[in-house]
């Protein structure tokens, strides 16, 4: 089965507080999340927005190439972190996957002014297009949520 590819284009939120809000939901859920960008800025910048979002939680999480991973469900990281599998990976700044992964689904996350992380998530919604299998591309709503603006492949949860 091949993951779902589901994009996320912010237009006001930040990045980190949206990637808080998505992790927070995968964690409900129990998946265990990677969280993947080439800038080492973004990921201190993140880890630093994951002890405080949301205000009234802590969202468990390690920089895997400078911590044990004992457990924890959260990992970030300029490439994928090769063990225990992750079910999730949230691909930033561009951020590709360069070789087949056992992830169920794969979000890009990105400002409105990031035209490569844009230009990254609209070439994973064309070949996901392409290659019938599910993509779902969600716009910021005014209200703090979510607009699914377009979808390509079969119903997916």
């Amino acid at each position: 089965m091949s993951a779902e590819h589901w994009i996320y284009h912010l237009t006001s939120r930040p990045v980190s507080r949206a990637v808080a809000e998505l992790c927070e939901k995968a964690l409900e859920r129990g998946m265990v999340v990677d969280i993947i960008s080439p800038s080492a800025d973004r990921l201190t910048a993140l880890d630093e927005a994951l002890w405080m979002e949301p205000k009234d939680a802590f969202l468990p999480h390690v920089r895997w190439q400078e911590d044990l991973l004992e457990g924890e469900p959260l990992r970030l990281g300029t490439v994928p972190c090769p063990n225990p599998p992750a079910s999730l990976a949230i691909l930033l700044d561009g951020a590709r996957l360069t070789e087949p992964r056992p992830y169920a689904r794969v979000m890009w996350v990105f400002e409105d002014a990031d035209t490569v992380a844009r230009d990254a998530a609209r070439d994973a919604f064309k070949q996901a297009k392409t290659a019938g299998t599910v993509a779902r591309y969600f716009t910021e709503a005014g209200s703090g949520g979510w607009t699914e603006t377009a979808r390509t492949g079969p119903k997916s949860e």
